[in-house]
């Protein structure tokens, strides 16, 4: 299962100690933020947007979102064999740890899923690049539009559907 760092010890505004918060750990040894790494490099960092997979949107087409999540996670020297039937069972099947959507970090995955939902039709994977600490994220996420485009987009929030929420996954090493 998923191992705990060790906490580090912080100071809140008035210099008083905040117990320390545990951080999970996933359960593969490389960096996670090595994730958002590589989805940087490919976006490109100049105009916040790749098109190379433009029309390649499809599932399981280069340019689908979680395609392009899971290309992004090998090139950063991790493992997820992906492809199953539902996005969830995916990860957990990766071994993936599951964290709050709000503590989520650079390089974390979050999936907007429907549990036992085969169809696709409402998910959508995106890479952490930052957590703003406010609720919002600097995401990284290809095929919003069903096109298979990528882009960076700042002060994005999970917003959940009627029938479909988001979760958090992590897959590598954070300290």
């Amino acid at each position: 299962g998923p191992t705990p760092a060790q906490p580090q010890a912080t100071q809140d505004s008035g210099g008083r100690s905040v117990p320390p918060v545990a951080v999970i750990e996933g359960p593969q040894q490389f960096a996670n933020s090595a994730v958002a790494d590589m989805a940087e490099t490919e976006i490109g960092l100049d105009d916040l947007k790749d098109n190379r997979y433009h029309g390649q949107g499809g599932t399981n087409l280069p340019g689908a979102c979680m395609v392009a999540a899971s290309r992004w996670l090998k090139q950063a020297g991790g493992n997820w064999p992906g492809g199953l039937s539902d996005p969830l069972v995916s990860y957990r099947t990766a071994g993936a740890a599951s964290v709050a959507v709000g503590d989520a970090q650079r390089g974390d995955f979050l999936q907007k899923s429907i549990p036992g939902d085969t169809t696709w039709e409402k998910v959508h994977t995106v890479v952490v690049l930052k957590n703003n600490g406010d609720g919002t994220f600097t995401i990284a996420e290809s095929n919003w539009n069903w096109n298979g485009d990528s882009r960076i987009v700042e002060g994005w929030t999970p917003a959940n559907d009627v029938d479909a929420t988001w979760t958090a996954w992590r897959f590598g090493q954070v300290n």
